[in-house]
């Protein structure tokens, strides 16, 4: 093969050849693996990916046989380099076992960042005027640095079912002194402006 996606700028993949970098070359199967792609997510996959992990010890880097295509394949490489990683930190305090059973789970990320925030706030005492629904529902951990949680950015790369930007263009029924009401009480509270 004399060329491999090396990184994506903007929404376009670039190309680097082989003989020129080793950049996105997997020395161990002489392969190129690609730089981020996502994969769809479904419960069977997550029951495929629990078996191959089950079957997975520390260190995790060194397995050269990963049994899923690319994208998938090149997902799981960098996750376990990543966990390798975050095993040998000072102070990683989420247990190996829950990341490797997490990342298999398309909301593990959303998880993750609710821990990082929790940890956070209550090792440094902060206190909120509220808080929020999942609160309770996530552990703290006493931690040293925020590397101490396992960072959600090195998990697998789910493509999330999420059409969420489609509410952007609905049409909003509101009645025009709604308006009229908003425009004299943003008014009121800035200060005197003729441009406005």
């Amino acid at each position: 093969m004399s060329e491999v996606y090396a990184s994506y700028v903007g929404a376009q993949a670039s190309r680097i050849p082989l003989k020129d970098t080793l950049i996105g070359y997997d020395q161990l199967e002489h392969e190129p693996w690609y730089p981020r792609g996502y994969t769809t997510w479904t419960p069977e996959l997550k029951e495929e990916m629990l078996h191959f992990f089950e079957k997975c010890n520390y260190p995790y880097r060194s397995y050269e046989e990963i049994p899923f295509k690319d994208p998938l394949r090149s997902e799981i490489r960098r996750f376990f380099i990543s966990l390798d990683a975050y095993m040998e930190s000072p102070h990683p305090v989420i247990p190996e076992k829950d990341l490797l059973y997490g990342a298999t789970d398309i909301e593990f990320a959303e998880y993750l960042k609710r821990v990082k925030r929790k940890s956070f706030e209550t090792t440094w005492h902060v206190e909120n005027f509220e808080y929020p629904d999942w609160w309770n529902d996530v552990p703290a951990y006493r931690i040293h640095d925020i590397g101490d949680i396992f960072n959600y950015s090195y998990l697998p790369f789910f493509k999330m079912e999420v059409d969420d930007y489609l509410y952007g263009d609905l049409d909003l029924t509101y009645k025009e002194d709604w308006i009229a009401t908003f425009k004299s009480t943003l008014l009121r509270m800035l200060p005197d402006r003729e441009d406005f």
